[in-house]
C-alpha cells in the first residue's frame, strides 16, 4: 500500500541546514500536526537546500503520524503534508502508493489502533516496525478514488465559504 518513513533531525551544529526563509522546505514537528486540521500547519523552522539533502523528504499528501510523545492523547494524531516536507524523528510518515487521501482518513480514524501499538512507557512510542504491521481495510480502488474526489470538492466549497465570510 505504501511505505513508512521515520523522520530525522539534521545536525543542529550545522546552522547552514536551517533557514527562516518562507520559500524553503517545511521541517514539521508534532506541534504542526493538529487533530482538527487535515493538513499540517506551516513550520516556523525551515530547512535550507543543504538541510534538505540530509533530511527525509516526503511528497505532498503524505500522512504524518505522531509516533513519540509524552502524552498518550497525542499519540497517533496525524495530518497530511500540503507540499513536499521534511519532519523530525517523533513522526512517522505513510507515503501511499496511490490514493493518499483515502489512506490518510483510514489512518486518522484508526488512531485507537495506533495507540494500542504503543510501548506504554513514560514516553509513548509507536515504532516504524509496529506501524508496518498495522492491519487496514482495503476497499475497491474505484471507491477510494471517488472518496478522494469528494474530499477535494468539499475542500473547494469550504474554502469558498471561508473566503466569502472574509
Amino acid at each position: 500500500l505504501g511505505n513508512i518513513v521515520t523522520g530525522n533531525t539534521p545536525s543542529k551544529s550545522k546552522p547552514e541546514y536551517y533557514s527562516n526563509d518562507l520559500k524553503d522546505i517545511d521541517w514539521i514537528k508534532s506541534d504542526n500536526i493538529l487533530s482538527k486540521r487535515h493538513y499540517c500547519t506551516a513550520s516556523l523552522e525551515k530547512l535550507s537546500e543543504r538541510g534538505k539533502e540530509v533530511a527525509r523528504v516526503v511528497p505532498e499528501n503524505t500522512t504524518l503520524i505522531i509516533s513519540i510523545t509524552g502524552s498518550k492523547s497525542r499519540l497517533g494524531d496525524c495530518a497530511m503534508t500540503s507540499s513536499e516536507a521534511t519532519f523530525n524523528q517523533q513522526i512517522n510518515a505513510f507515503v501511499a502508493n496511490k490514493n493518499p487521501i483515502y489512506y490518510y482518513f483510514l489512518i486518522k480514524y484508526s488512531k485507537h489502533l495506533i495507540r494500542n501499538l504503543s510501548n506504554n512507557a513514560l514516553k509513548q512510542l509507536v515504532t516504524k516496525t509496529s506501524l508496518e504491521k498495522l492491519k487496514v481495510i482495503e476497499t475497491d480502488e474505484h471507491l477510494q478514488e471517488r472518496f478522494q474526489k469528494l474530499f477535494y470538492k468539499l475542500s473547494v466549497i469550504k474554502n469558498h465559504s471561508v473566503e466569502a465570510k472574509n
